[in-house]
């Protein structure tokens, strides 16, 4: 698997691996929470039911990952494997910097399967939380505004009467 381009191979891979589980398409999307048509354009070609290729390519991966195949392990080979074969255009990186890089870009790699952006559950939680302390603060306000209003209404009409009363 190269990084994102999804492959003929990787697509053998998944057939293969899904295949040797005895899933078909229909029980493997169903697990997967993907559509059949994805799982078939992802096996045999097709990229109409994928936006991008990236978003075929990471749920290739996603995939391959649920069927038990380690991607960051063939994705670290495919890397040093371009990086080994690439042309010595620059003399910066070379012998022991050569090693110490691509132990870098592993890390880097690993790092990069992490989500490190905050889930939305969490920040709508936060902002119902909120909005229920706004709802609540608002409803005890307008309830003591109606209680007065009508505590100085009933009291002022009584104050006229108790007043009229005594004078008369």
């Amino acid at each position: 698997m190269t990084p994102s381009n999804w492959q003929s191979d990787d697509a053998a891979l998944l057939k293969k691996l899904r295949t040797d589980k005895r899933l078909d398409e229909h029980a493997f999307a169903r697990m997967t929470s993907t559509s059949i048509e994805q799982i078939v354009q992802l096996e045999n070609g097709g990229v109409t039911a994928f936006h991008t290729p990236m978003l075929k390519y990471q749920l290739g991966r996603k995939l391959l990952r649920s069927l038990g195949t380690d991607t960051s392990q063939e994705l670290a080979k495919a890397s040093h494997t371009q990086l080994a074969e690439a042309p010595a255009a620059s003399p910066m990186i070379s012998g022991a910097d050569k090693k110490f890089a691509l132990s870098t870009l592993d890390k880097i790699a690993m790092l990069s399967k992490r989500d490190l952006n905050p889930s939305l559950l969490s920040e709508i939680k936060h902002s119902l939380k909120t909005l229920w302390i706004n709802h609540v603060v608002f409803s005890r306000l307008v309830l003591v505004l109606i209680f007065i209003f009508i505590m100085h209404t009933f009291f002022r009409s009584q104050v006229k009467q108790f007043g009229q009363y005594v004078l008369t």
